[in-house]
């Protein structure tokens, strides 16, 4: 039987360690989420800072298993950004050493694998040309836009299910769950209310449809966020404006790509 190699034992172990990360800090994540949920009593901007940082550093360690060196990315900035709030240095040290880990794992692994490839290599390495600048540009403003609009999704579930909805507990012989009282009960909400309701899950779709079809989700971002500011009554501040001004950068940066892309498509067919 072949033995695997050790740069794969060391992209599982940093697979491994990031899904240990992820389980840790996503559920102090979920737990935070109950900050945003009375729009009448929200907290200083310095929180919603604090909070993409930490999205931020929970989407890098599970979009550095398909992406080594955009994931590491995120990893290392949120890392820092989130745990710089820690009050003591050695604290800061501790954590952000420990978070740390798979990034490094995976920007070794990337680097003798997959670098030579890489149009972020180039340009590091002043091999890079213009084209390559101008993908480097997209590519960043596109990881960007999907954060922003991840982020808008993240503050309009916070809005409805904050982070108290569902209690799941162990009393010695058997698992339970509960859902509390603050659980959003649709058969009970007003039209209007309940249009807002619907509109804020549409756009959590929509920013969800954003990673994938950046046009088609970036529009349907747009639309629905703007409905959603129209129709709710006093509670609009997760879609206000984020939401619109990320579906339409989303949608211009598509459309721009697409631009890009067709006339380097009609100057290759004139060269031909």
């Amino acid at each position: 039987m072949k033995r695997p190699s050790k740069l794969n034992i060391l992209k599982w172990a940093a697979r491994i360690s990031s899904i240990l990360l992820f389980l840790i800090w996503s559920g102090f994540f979920m737990e935070h989420l109950s900050w945003f949920r009375n729009p009448g009593d929200l907290p200083p901007a310095t929180v919603f800072f604090g909070m993409f940082a930490h999205m931020s550093f929970l989407l890098g360690l599970l979009i550095a298993f398909r992406h080594e060196i955009t994931g590491s990315i995120l990893i290392i900035a949120g890392a820092i950004i989130l745990f710089s709030r820690v009050g003591s240095p050695v604290a800061f040290l501790v954590m952000t050493g420990t978070a740390l880990i798979p990034a490094a794992l995976y920007i070794f692994h990337w680097w003798h694998t997959d670098r030579e490839g890489s149009i972020f290599y180039r340009l590091i390495s002043g091999k890079g040309d213009p084209v390559d600048q101008r993908l480097v540009f997209i590519t960043a403003a596109r990881w960007l836009l999907r954060l922003t609009a991840a982020f808008v999704a993240v503050l309009a579930v916070a809005r409805y299910f904050g982070g108290e909805s569902f209690l799941v507990w162990f009393d010695g012989s058997s698992w339970s769950m509960k859902m509390s009282e603050g659980f959003p009960r649709p058969l009970s909400m007003g039209l209007r209310e309940l249009a807002a309701f619907v509109l804020a899950g549409l756009a959590v779709i929509s920013a969800a449809t954003a990673w994938i079809r950046e046009c088609c989700g970036g529009t349907a971002l747009c639309i629905f966020s703007g409905l959603y500011v129209i129709v709710s009554t006093g509670s609009a501040y997760p879609l206000v404006p984020s939401g619109v001004i990320a579906g339409a950068l989303i949608l211009l940066l598509g459309l721009y790509e697409h631009r890009i892309n067709t006339a380097a498509s009609a100057m290759t067919e004139n060269a031909l």
